[in-house]
């Protein structure tokens, strides 16, 4: 299938979805409206939409609910983005050597916070009369799991991560795709009990989806040793893609009013005794939330541009230590920070 035909198929396919999930926002909004079943199933899949119809009130609601359709074109623009760039990816000097230190050192990093959080699940197990599975949990957990069970999958996703980083590889070999897939499930599992109170916490995020991307890489790797380059391109995008739709989701909910400095003031007010209470008062202190939200956004492009990597490791150091500063959240000890270093270009073009 030539490109220009792929093409194709994919704006017909885009605009049939966006036709379609407009259809089913009329048939949804007569639910809102209306009143959704008390026990509705979509409360067992999103337990804090009860919450959120309470607190923003129908109207708001309809407003998000009409937006899902905008959403999914700019979500089909960005694959489409992939795909049409994906030819400039080059590995020339992306060696194999190279490939399998790389995919060490992430594996070293995630044993690393392992301990951390199993010590966040074994505190929330003090709490779990409030757990409430959340989202697609629910086809997994029922009860809250005995601490026994965590200690067991951070034991063995402890040991399949250290032969992992001990064992020596061969390329076209199945074991270090299926042990990686492995750990993906383990960590699926205990970050999905790790959010069922009713909160998401995103504090693992980019590693989890780094995680999943490794997946991906060894499979390429495996099936295709020459593409080695470009399935690490595609392991990078899993991680600063993370920033690219956090950015998204400020656009989408709050619009460019995330960058004001009303917007700091709340902020600053929510999280108290940072930096933000003072710096909140300075004339165009919003410029702050702006260059953070402008570094989200334009993190994409590493994709097309390779090299841009080096201003996503700058530009995340110092995203995540200003948020550090100014609202104590995250820090020097953040996953985000240590996810940095794989997004450092390794490769030129082709």
């Amino acid at each position: 299938m030539n490109k220009l035909r792929a093409s194709g198929i994919i704006i017909f396919l885009t605009a049939a979805g966006f036709f379609l999930i407009w259809l089913l926002e009329y048939m949804l909004a007569d639910f809102v409206t209306g009143g959704l079943p008390k026990d509705g199933f979509l409360y067992t899949l999103y337990p804090a939409l009860r919450l959120k119809m309470d607190i923003w009130g129908t109207q708001s609601l309809m407003e998000i609910l009409a937006s899902v359709k905008f959403r999914f074109l700019v979500l089909a623009g960005f694959g489409y983005y992939l795909f049409a760039n994906s030819a400039l990816v080059a590995d020339a000097d992306f060696s194999e050597k190279k490939a399998v230190w790389l995919v060490k050192l992430f594996f070293i990093l995630q044993l690393l916070f392992v301990p951390d959080l199993l010590n966040e699940l074994r505190l929330r197990a003090q709490w779990q009369a409030l757990f409430q599975p959340s989202g697609l949990s629910v086809l997994w957990l029922g009860d809250f799991p005995s601490y026994a069970v965590f200690q067991f999958l951070a034991i063995l996703l402890f040991g399949i991560s250290a032969w992992l980083v001990l064992a020596r590889w061969d390329a076209g070999s199945v074991y270090p795709f299926l042990a990686a897939l492995g750990t993906l499930l383990i960590w699926t599992f205990l970050l999905s009990v790790f959010f069922g109170f009713g909160k998401t916490d995103h504090t693992y995020a980019s590693m989890f989806s780094g995680m999943a991307g490794m997946v991906v890489f060894l499979h390429i790797w495996r099936s295709n040793p020459a593409e080695i380059g470009f399935g690490f391109r595609i392991f990078q995008a899993f991680i600063w893609c993370c920033y690219f739709f956090s950015g998204l989701e400020k656009v989408f909910l709050s619009g460019f009013d995330w960058a004001g400095s009303d917007h700091l003031q709340v902020l600053a007010a929510l999280h108290p005794g940072y930096a933000a209470d003072w710096i909140s008062q300075i004339p165009f202190s919003g410029i702050l939330l702006g260059l953070g939200l402008i570094f989200q956004l334009s993190s994409v492009l590493q994709w097309r541009f390779p090299n841009w990597g080096y201003i996503n490791v700058a530009g995340g150091v110092l995203f995540h230590f200003g948020t550090f500063f100014l609202l104590g959240i995250g820090g020097y000890f953040s996953p985000w920070l240590a996810m940095l270093i794989f997004l450092w270009p390794q490769q030129g073009r082709r």
